[in-house]
């Protein structure tokens, strides 16, 4: 077992330091690389995979800021509510921007969005039309993922279709989703097919991916959503299948929906058990389960905003659940409904919404945001008490899941002297109460701190991060303390060296180390990943060492993504693995990807090295 007094594991990993602080030299951003900037230590996405193909989209047919409306701000991810604001201000002042850096250098984004807006904004007029058809192979094991994905845009006309298989599933059309959005009039918008409803901060009808705890978007918090928009997503669970209107008048906004989407359930004759929110069928129990049930949803907003960029607004919800076919009821009728509220004050926002059920006591979150030219800070308390659930609930939490039952407080700071930018968050949480099996309440806090420099494009990050969660699994009875968990405390350290105007290698050294009371363990693990690009052309090689003690202790790395895949590696144990991705361009609009991940690991008791455990994926991309 490692230990963290090996003097030559020490001697290492500080000359691993200097080599990659004396490296850090600039390089033209990605959505890739902005992704990895932000990634969580998990295997999840930072996003939706409906959000990253927004994205996608604008990267091919950037917003114009000097056309644009606030709305189709309000929907990009990653943007805080600070940055929609002050690019909104900006562009208004400016009159007429020439570049979009004339909008990051007046300062005062958040380090996300300064890498994101050159990628998805511009300040030349767009083609009024794009589309794009995606095919994608994904090997897994001696399975496949198969995803199709058509979508086009137009001024007044927007539609796609999407078809998606999951390893273990009998069909290619496993899933079928489809969209068409029509603008009826100026103000009068018409989506038939899979969509969804942003509004407020998350209880009841929130973004598909939880706001985000990273030191490089501590605000994200306090970003409401906005909007009607088409949901494009392989993810089952979280579209609106029907019809929805958004109609902009002088008293508001307001939009409806109603729809009726298959989901998959576990129930008995009490009603509903459990909903399953991952869209995957591999084993017969699953693919038994697959669209056994419907939802039947009715969902209304409206909100106002002022030109300060204030907003109240009002969501009212009501859902029954039924077998397949608007067969028997499975549970009786509920009802949710929430209000919601941001207003600034000079430097100050407030914000929060309440949101109750008819199954639960009312839940909130609330917080503050101060702001000026140097400093943000942002303080928010939240409390969603056992029983209380939305239809789509995914507010700013620990855990996520339809039904919450947490109460935490959450702060963050942001610091910015020159081209350095400090940053910390603390985030404290416990599960309300019990649940009637006596499952111990899960209760811990998450802390993190980083230094960022950036100097005319070029990027340096050292983040520090600790976090300790009890165990939720261990039985509890009354009058019994809560049982201690494993404390998690982690280094990362991340530059990129630009070699020549194409090419790029990219370092990364990661330390975890884990207590508990009965182990502690210690990992270490080192990347190198080298970019080079010609005529379009992109290659990419990355290799990974890992000697880690024990799972408490792996580390995550992100990894080698064909465009629209969002995904961080995680290793443990002692290896080492090697990921390529080549992607070829034509001049025609298409692309070719491949991608392929092979990993090797060292058993400690017998010394051999195992077997490669080889992970691919093929995908074509064509651009019109």
């Amino acid at each position: 077992m490692s230990t963290p007094g090996n003097p030559l594991i020490h001697a290492a990993r500080w000359l691993l330091c200097s080599f990659v602080y004396l490296s850090a030299m600039g390089f033209s951003q990605s959505i890739d690389d902005v992704l990895s900037s932000v990634a969580m230590d998990e295997e999840g996405g930072v996003l939706s995979d409906d959000e990253l193909f927004l994205l996608e989209e604008l990267s091919r047919n950037p917003l114009d800021l000097n056309n644009f409306t606030r709305d189709q701000l309000e929907a990009v991810p990653l943007l805080t509510s600070l940055d929609i604001a002050l690019i909104v201000g900006r562009s208004g002042h400016l009159k007429k921007v020439t570049s979009v850096q004339e909008i990051i250098d007046m300062g005062g984004l958040s380090q996300t969005a300064e890498l994101l807006l050159p990628i998805i904004a511009t300040s030349i007029p767009q083609i009024p039309f794009n589309g794009s058809l995606r095919n994608r192979w994904v090997l897994s094991g001696d399975d496949q993922r198969v995803l199709t994905q058509l979508s086009f845009q137009q001024t007044a006309f927007t539609g796609g279709l999407l078809m998606e298989r999951d390893p273990g599933e009998p069909s290619l059309a496993d899933f079928l989703s489809g969209h068409a959005a029509f603008d009826l009039r100026q103000n009068l918008k018409l989506i038939a097919g899979d969509h969804r409803i942003y509004a407020g901060y998350g209880l009841l009808l929130g973004s598909s991916a939880r706001p985000l705890k990273s030191t490089g978007n501590i605000s994200s918090v306090a970003r409401s959503g906005s909007g009607l928009r088409s949901f494009r997503s392989a993810t089952e669970y979280w579209g609106l299948r029907g019809l929805a209107v958004r109609a902009e008048t002088n008293l508001g906004s307001f939009t409806a929906s109603l729809s009726s989407a298959p989901q998959d359930a576990t129930f008995d004759s009490t009603g509903i058990i459990s909903i399953s929110t991952t869209g995957n069928h591999d084993s017969q129990t699953t693919l038994g389960r697959k669209h056994n049930a419907e939802e039947q949803l009715l969902a209304a907003n409206w909100e106002i905003q002022n030109i300060d960029g204030g907003e109240i607004g009002i969501v009212a919800t009501m859902w029954r659940w039924s077998t397949a076919g608007f067969g028997e009821e499975l549970e009786p009728t509920t009802s949710a409904a929430s209000f919601y509220s941001r207003w600034p004050v000079g430097s100050t926002l407030f914000f929060g919404e309440v949101a109750g059920a008819l199954t639960s006591s009312p839940a909130y979150l609330v917080g503050i945001l101060v702001n000026d030219e140097n400093i943000r800070w942002i303080g928010a308390a939240r409390n969603y008490p056992l029983g209380f659930g939305g239809p789509r609930s995914q507010p700013f939490s620990e855990w996520s899941s339809s039904t919450l039952n947490e109460l935490g407080f959450y702060q963050a700071v942001r610091l910015r002297r020159g081209d350095w930018i400090f940053a910390a968050y603390g985030d404290i949480f416990q599960q309300g109460k019990s649940s009637d099996s006596g499952i111990t309440p899960v209760r811990g806090y998450e802390m993190s701190a980083s230094t960022n420099l950036s100097r005319g494009g070029n990027l340096f990050s050292l983040r520090w991060k600790e976090e300790q969660k009890s165990d939720g699994e261990t039985p509890a009875f009354p009058g019994e303390p809560i049982p201690a968990g494993t404390r998690r405390e982690s280094w990362r350290l991340k530059s990129t060296h630009k070699f020549s105007k194409n090419t790029k290698m990219q370092l990364q050294a990661d330390q975890s180390a884990t207590n508990s009371e009965d182990n502690s363990a210690y990992g270490y693990g080192i990347s190198v990943k080298f970019h080079h690009r010609l005529n379009g052309n992109t290659i990419l090689l990355h290799w990974a060492g890992f000697v880690i003690d024990d799972y408490d202790a792996r580390i995550y790395v992100w990894d080698v993504n064909l465009p629209g895949e969002m995904r961080s590696q995680m290793f443990y144990g002692t290896g080492q693995s090697v990921g390529l991705i080549i992607k070829i361009e034509t001049r025609f609009g298409a692309a070719i990807s491949f991608r392929v991940r092979s990993t090797w690991e060292f058993s400690r008791y017998t010394g051999v090295w195992s077997q490669p455990e080889v992970k691919s994926g093929f995908q074509m991309d064509i651009a019109f």
